[in-house]
């Protein structure tokens, strides 16, 4: 989403090295972000989750109870809502730019795309908010990941390795016990490489660890 609103401001957060989460929860609460505090991180966890993708103030009340457990007023959903723009005015921008794409819609198909061109067009008069900032996001995530699949494919057994299992955005694979750093390794700088091809103004970071069991 940074990428390709494109924010400044949260493309900055990521090549800084600084959490995301701090950031939005530093906006709303009114302080520095190492003033930030486990609560106020929790919240804008689902601030910054649940607003990026469209969602409107009441729902995102349901959606911080169920999957946060964060009990919110209305006035407090409207708050963090504006948090979250303020934050990230690249991304409000970017809501703005999607959400004049309805009114062309009630008179033309409207096509999203992501960044390796795969395209979802919307019927006139079918159009979907929510749908058109998720897809391109979404799918380019996953474009990067099947890039780095297929990658792995042809070098793990190089070392004697092979994919196993791939569980939403984690991939498993098995090598041999005594290349299991090298292992490690390889299954980092393919996946880096990979999304890096089709998201290149942030940096591209992949948490890998050598385990005997997948949990």
């Amino acid at each position: 989403a940074a990428h390709l609103a494109p924010c400044e401001a949260m493309r900055e957060v990521f090549r800084a090295g600084r959490d995301p989460h701090r950031a939005t929860a530093a906006t709303l609460a009114g302080k520095p972000e190492h003033a930030i505090d486990d609560h106020e991180r929790k919240l804008a966890k689902a601030v910054n989750f649940g607003f990026l993708f469209g969602m409107g103030s009441e729902r995102f009340r349901s959606y911080a109870k169920d999957s946060y457990g964060l009990e919110l007023d209305p006035q407090a959903a409207s708050e963090a809502r504006d948090a979250f723009f303020r934050t990230f005015p690249g991304i409000a921008a970017w809501h703005r730019r999607v959400r004049g794409l309805a009114r062309t819609a009630e008179r033309e198909p409207i096509t999203v795309q992501t960044a390796m061109g795969r395209r979802r067009t919307f019927p006139t008069g079918s159009f979907s908010y929510n749908a058109a900032l998720n897809i391109p996001v979404q799918g380019t995530a996953a474009e990067g990941f099947k890039l780095a699949m297929i990658r792995l494919h042809r070098e793990l057994p190089q070392i004697g390795g092979r994919g196993v299992l791939v569980v939403h955005d984690e991939y498993l694979a098995e090598v041999p016990l005594e290349r299991a750093d090298e292992g490690r390794a390889l299954v980092e700088r393919v996946m880096i490489e990979a999304m890096r091809e089709l998201v290149d103004s942030i940096p591209i970071l992949v948490d890998a660890r050598v385990a005997r069991h997948w949990g």
